[in-house]
């Protein structure tokens, strides 16, 4: 499972991480303002359907139109923050 997770990674360019143990492909990390969104992909066993709940459809552009944290971390970066 992890292979395919690394070759996902690889292909779409984004890299894998396991801060809390549970190794993803990160494509997108949450924003500090709400509404936000993630998009990644993660490594399980065969089985789990599919699902979405019937507001997605519509939360999953507004979320994405907000900055993503790391876009946010960048820019406060180049405005001269300092990391903490």
């Amino acid at each position: 499972m992890v292979e395919e997770l690394s070759r996902i990674g690889a292909a779409e360019g984004v890299p894998i991480l396991a801060e809390d143990g549970i190794s993803r492909a990160w494509r997108r990390r949450r924003g500090a303002h709400l509404p936000a969104a993630e998009w990644f992909w993660v490594a399980a066993p065969a089985g789990p359907e599919d699902k979405e709940g019937r507001g997605f459809a519509g939360a999953w552009p507004t979320a994405l139109a907000g900055p993503a944290q790391q876009e946010l971390a960048l820019l406060a970066e180049a405005q001269g923050a300092t990391r903490l």
